[in-house]
């Protein structure tokens, strides 16, 4: 999160009496420190210093230096693209406002309403996750197989309809028939035709009204056309798969390449359950018998402890998740003709998961290129992302729906034999095969 500052003199002397009002506050008890973050301190029955003076009043948030955090939380996606890209950024601000909004404004505005931005409760759970699983089976399916399965789709909703209309016209033939023989025991013939008339009339107003409820319910129709499908759910500007919160990808040194701090920004607005330490308690550090779990975990609790005597914003809450980056060569074809386009090589970034816990979910491709001899620049270029993730920064939690100090740790490189010797330029003879770094 960013402070307070301004390139004008009257906004830095600004953001300065801000922050001596803060630390008087504390000390006067009118403010409360909690995660790094100051609150008026509601208990206290004296007036705050800031009332009338500074803009702020009961209930704001601020971190310790000054800024804002409330107007961070509703304007922190859209800051910065470098951080957030335009659809992340949608669709992280909904799902922090209400949870579901992300994935349902999603499919409100490519189906429905583009320029909605709030208020997708006509919208059901059953129709977003239909509509949701419908441009997941198209997407990256062949344009020819698309195509078959609209016709599948188009011959199963126009059955459907017509079986619909027979079964309406046979109950309705039905009734008028049992309501004339009926009629026919207790009712004057000349009756007859017209009492059947009006309640055939009525029937068929119930009907209209409840098929008109239905089709209110249901806001959008069966997707049976290829176009439809191209444009609403896979293909076009504003359809479901185009607006889905990803990171941006680029090019660096000829690979496809995602920025490892939008990497780590994504998985945990995802909501993915990493595991993490606090900065300041030294019992999520050890294990049952007091001790260091590993070598590295007490080299970077030293770390953090050197981090937090420098700098006396660091909370005791603040969060230490850990990061690991693996990369391994593919075949992508099996044709020896073209060896420069032939082999793939790949790099992902992981969130460590909780011990036992699988790291599907807390993993995202790196980089990735066709294999050369070396990939030196890139690999040089995706260690120094990682190790400047070694800081102190506000990051959105997706779990909690609020910030959280976040330091992000690198514990090693996972690799094969073969492919550690070739990113460490280690030739492949002897016996050690112990892991690097360690």
């Amino acid at each position: 999160m960013g402070v307070l500052s301004s390139s004008s003199d009257i906004d830095t002397h600004f953001h300065h009496v801000v922050c001596e009002v803060l630390k008087e506050g504390m000390s006067n008890g009118l403010f409360a420190l909690d995660d790094g973050l100051y609150s008026v301190n509601s208990k206290n029955s004296q007036p705050s210093p800031c009332d009338g003076g500074c803009g702020v009043g009961e209930g704001a948030f601020w971190d310790e230096n000054g800024s804002d955090v409330t107007w961070e939380i509703n304007h922190m996606f859209e800051r910065d693209e470098k951080e957030w890209p335009p659809s992340s950024a949608k669709y992280f601000m909904r799902e922090h406002s209400k949870k579901v909004d992300g994935k349902k404004g999603l499919v409100y505005n490519a189906l429905i309403d583009h320029k909605r931005i709030s208020g997708f409760d006509s919208l059901t759970d059953d129709e977003m996750h239909y509509h949701l699983h419908v441009a997941s089976v198209h997407h990256g399916m062949l344009c020819s197989k698309s195509k078959d399965v609209c016709a599948m789709t188009s011959h199963i909703v126009a059955q459907i309809t017509e079986q619909k209309e027979m079964a309406m016209k046979t109950m309705r033939d039905g009734f008028e028939e049992s309501m004339k023989d009926v009629l026919a025991k207790h009712c004057p013939p000349d009756l007859i035709d017209s009492m059947v008339k009006e309640t055939l009339k009525q029937l068929d107003k119930k009907m209209e009204t409840f098929h008109a409820q239905q089709d209110d319910r249901q806001k959008i129709n069966h997707p049976t056309s290829y176009n439809v499908i191209r444009s609403c759910y896979v293909e076009g500007p504003l359809s479901i798969i185009q607006n889905l919160p990803m990171p941006n990808v680029d090019i660096l040194h000829e690979c496809a390449h995602i920025s490892a701090n939008q990497i780590v920004n994504h998985l945990l607005a995802l909501g993915a359950d990493v595991f993490a330490v606090r900065a300041g308690f030294p019992g999520d550090w050890l294990n049952a018998e007091g001790q260091y779990k590993c070598q590295f975990m007490e080299e970077i609790h030293s770390q953090v402890k050197a981090m937090m005597d420098e700098e006396l914003n660091i909370s005791k809450e603040a969060r230490v998740v850990i990061v690991r980056v693996w990369s391994d060569g593919f075949e992508a074809h099996q044709i020896k003709g073209q060896n420069d386009i032939n082999n793939l090589q790949l790099f992902t970034l992981t969130l460590r998961a909780h011990k036992g816990r699988g790291t599907g979910r807390h993993t995202l491709p790196f980089a990735l290129c066709f294999k050369k001899f070396n990939h030196h620049a890139i690999f040089i270029q995706l260690l120094q992302e990682v190790q400047e993730l070694f800081a102190v920064k506000l990051r959105y939690w997706g779990r909690d729906k609020q910030y959280h100090q976040t330091i992000v740790a690198h514990d090693m490189v996972s690799n094969d034999r073969p492919e550690r010797c070739s990113n460490t330029c280690t030739s492949l003879i002897g016996l050690f095969t112990h892991r690097w770094g360690y």
